[in-house]
């Protein structure tokens, strides 16, 4: 067998398994609109979690839970089961904690967020699919960045700085415009540690899936704060 087709067979699973991931990311963000959508809809829903702060609250220390033991583990990856329902819940609970925007923003600001969103990330991921450049550089510099990025909105939460808010959210976007791209590149680099173990592959996916699906919805949601029209 000749170098050539041992290559083209190579690309052909990375093809397969970037494929997979992005299936699982727009499954992701299919599960989420659906979740918002049905408690948008039902009042009693809506008042029990937006009732109070800690409703909302409750629903992202799950989530950050979920979304830890959803990374690559290869002692856990072995069920993909669980990764799948975990996956599904964590997507669920994101269409219910963010289905207030429904509530804040018009329906046509909504969809040209993620129109112009998809296009973003559409760039940004064939970019950082596509590009020879290591971009782990690029990821050192923005992974502790989005931290600070995260003290900083928890301190403004008890601030209200509109100013501040502003500067926050075009630091986002900058951000998660560079993680698209670092994401996209790490996901090669997962692939291709566990290229061998295709026993692991399902829930690979899954993982990845997620980095991407927290790119693309941080990414909208920035969009959203920054030329979305609010209803009256």
């Amino acid at each position: 067998m000749s170098q050539n087709t041992i290559y083209s067979a190579e690309q052909q699973n990375l093809n397969r398994f970037i494929s997979k991931t992005f299936m699982w990311m727009i499954a992701g963000l299919l599960i989420s609109a659906v979740s918002a959508f049905f408690v948008i809809n039902n009042p009693v829903i809506l008042r029990f979690v937006y009732g109070s702060r800690f409703g909302v609250f409750a629903l992202m220390i799950v989530q950050m839970i979920l979304a830890y033991t959803l990374r690559p583990n290869p002692e856990k990856m072995e069920n993909s089961s669980a990764y799948i329902a975990k996956f599904t819940a964590y997507s669920f609970l994101t269409g219910i904690t963010f289905a207030v925007i429904a509530l804040v923003y018009t329906t046509t600001s909504i969809v040209q967020a993620f129109v112009t969103t998809a296009a973003l990330f559409a760039i940004l991921a064939i970019y950082g699919y596509t590009t020879k450049r290591d971009l782990t550089k690029l990821g050192n510099i923005l992974l502790p960045a989005l931290l600070g990025l995260i003290v900083l909105s928890v301190i403004n939460m008890f601030i209200g700085s509109t100013g501040m808010s502003f500067v926050l959210t075009v630091v986002t976007v900058v951000i998660f415009v560079g993680l698209t791209m670092y994401d996209m590149q790490k996901i090669k680099v997962y692939y291709l540690y566990f290229e061998h173990a295709t026993h692991l592959h399902a829930s690979l996916a899954i993982s990845c899936a997620l980095e991407l699906y927290l790119d693309f919805i941080n990414l909208f949601l920035s969009v959203l704060r920054l030329f979305g029209t609010r209803r009256d």
